[in-house]
């Protein structure tokens, strides 16, 4: 994402566990520095960061409980920020509304 991100002129950086300086890319992010941050499940729980505007759902999340921490990261009030954007391109929220119950037969 971040590769596409970036051929269209959009900073944007990868944030993984085997990013280098982890520090050195969030604290460009929180200075907004780079616009997107495309991470995977590094920054779905205990990560805080208020301020943030708009997220990306790009990846299948079968569970309700990490789809709302998910999407948590951006419904932060603070006193400058009116709304937040989340965009789903892989409509889990669809998903989500159903019994993610299997029954046998």
């Amino acid at each position: 994402m971040a590769k596409l991100l970036n051929k269209a002129n959009i900073s944007a950086a990868s944030y993984t566990r085997q990013t280098k300086n982890q520090s050195s890319v969030m604290k460009a992010f929180k200075e907004k520095e780079i616009r997107f941050l495309c991470a995977c499940n590094m920054i779905s729980e205990g990560w805080d960061y208020p301020e943030l505007g708009i997220l990306v759902m790009a990846r299948p999340t079968l569970s309700k409980v990490l789809y709302l921490q998910q999407v948590g990261r951006g419904l932060r009030k603070t006193d400058t920020k009116k709304n937040v954007i989340v965009i789903d391109v892989v409509d889990e929220y669809g998903a989500m509304i159903k019994p993610c119950l299997y029954w046998r037969n």
